[in-house]
This record gives C-alpha cells, sequence and structure tokens, in this order.
C-alpha cells in the first residue's frame, strides 16, 4: 500500500509545510532536488538541469550548494518549493506556507506561488487560518464540522 501512495504522490502531487522538514536534512539544496527527482523516477541525465531550473524559479540559484542550516527562513521555504515542484507535479498542497514567515516574507512566497501556478500550470491548494492568503485565492472554501463549503468572504477570492 505504502507505494501505491508514494507513486501516486510522486507523480501527481507534492506538498509544502508550515515549518520547513529540510532542519533534518544534511543537503545542499542541488542535492536536495536532485533527490527527489531520483526518487520519483528522472533520469540521471536530465536531474541536474531540473534541480537548477526549479531553485532559479523560487531565486535561489546562488545557493545551490549551502547547507539548509545556511538558508533563512524564506528561503528554506523556497527550497521546501523548488522540491514540491520537481516533479511537476499536478496539484502543490501547502499547509500554512507563511506562518513561520515574516509578512514580506509571506508575501513574496505567495507571489511564487502565483508565478509556479502560472508557469507551471500546477493546482494549488493551500490550508491556512491567513486572511491576508485570501487575495491571493481565486476561490476561498471554509472547513467547519468536516464540511467544506464555499466562502463568502468579501475580501479577495475571485470568482474563477
Amino acid at each position: 500500500m505504502a507505494s501505491v501512495q508514494f507513486s501516486i504522490r510522486a507523480a501527481g502531487c507534492a506538498n509544502v509545510r508550515q515549518e520547513p522538514a529540510l532542519k533534518r536534512l544534511l543537503n545542499q539544496p542541488l542535492a536536495t532536488i536532485q533527490l527527489a527527482l531520483r526518487l520519483a523516477g528522472v533520469p540521471r541525465a536530465q536531474r541536474h538541469a531540473r534541480a537548477v531550473e526549479c531553485l532559479t524559479l523560487v531565486g535561489l540559484e546562488r545557493r545551490l550548494d549551502h547547507r539548509p542550516y545556511e538558508l533563512s527562513g524564506g528561503q528554506q521555504q523556497r527550497l521546501c518549493i523548488a522540491r514540491a515542484t520537481a516533479n511537476r507535479p499536478m496539484l502543490i498542497l501547502a499547509d500554512e506556507p507563511t506562518g513561520e514567515l515574516d509578512s514580506r516574507t509571506g508575501q513574496e512566497i505567495l507571489s511564487l506561488f502565483r508565478q509556479i501556478v502560472a508557469l507551471e500550470g500546477t493546482a494549488l491548494v493551500v490550508a491556512t487560518h491567513d486572511p491576508v492568503i485570501y487575495d491571493f485565492a481565486t476561490a476561498v472554501y471554509e472547513l467547519d464540522d468536516g464540511r467544506l463549503t464555499r466562502s463568502s468572504h468579501p475580501e479577495g477570492a475571485s470568482d474563477g
């Protein structure tokens, strides 16, 4: 069952968490992305170029060989986003992706997500308590007692 779940997730869905899990990793950003691509079955000849492409997309092209502990919180979150986009998933699930960041860095991360959706054609679902994110959404839904309903929030969330 675990291998089936992994293959579905590896092929079509990726996630970005509130707190980057990278603190446990010892690899530099380039190696982190290449490992994700290797696990997804991407041929060795294609891994380096795609990893550099993903890191450039998130603005980490000058940090390829830094250790995770040498990156700021925003840079660590960008690395998580680069890793999530590496396999060109159809869907990215982001759980409070700006929760550990200051407001300016949070805005940068949201702009980055918008860019990824446009450039990569990836759908994005964000779970959050932060109403600032509503302005970046095309639709806002609320989960209350197990029921998912479209929100009537007047701010943000253009029809789409």
